[in-house]
């Protein structure tokens, strides 16, 4: 309980990363598909400073995503959820949504070229 608890209460603060949170079943094909999409794209999750990272029970619960539902959420910096898709989504659809965000946006900025 203490972990859910836990887990909970940081599922809204606000975090230095952004998170992509990837909810299903492991053996699944959508879940298989989203990871495997994602982890061809690491580096450009890593210049949007984005952790991806598979739905707890707690996150499930949270969310309100059912345990054997399939599910990606977009969890900005500030820790409110920006997106949420039930099919697998492009890594460029969610650079694309991660890029206009005002946060990200100043980033960008700061970016030396």
């Amino acid at each position: 309980w203490k972990l859910a608890i836990l887990l909970w209460a940081m599922a809204d603060q606000p975090s230095a990363a952004r998170r992509v949170i990837v909810f299903g079943d492991p053996s699944s094909e959508p879940v298989r598909t989203q990871w495997r999409l994602l982890s061809r794209d690491s580096a450009e999750a890593h210049e949007r400073n984005v952790i991806i990272e598979r739905g707890t029970p707690a996150l499930h619960r949270h969310y309100r995503i059912a345990n054997d539902q399939f599910g990606v959420l977009l969890i900005g910096k500030d820790g409110s959820e920006k997106f949420r898709s039930l099919t697998p989504v492009s890594p460029t659809q969610l650079w694309q949504l991660i890029d206009q965000m005002p946060m990200r946006q100043r980033e960008m900025k700061k970016i030396p070229h």
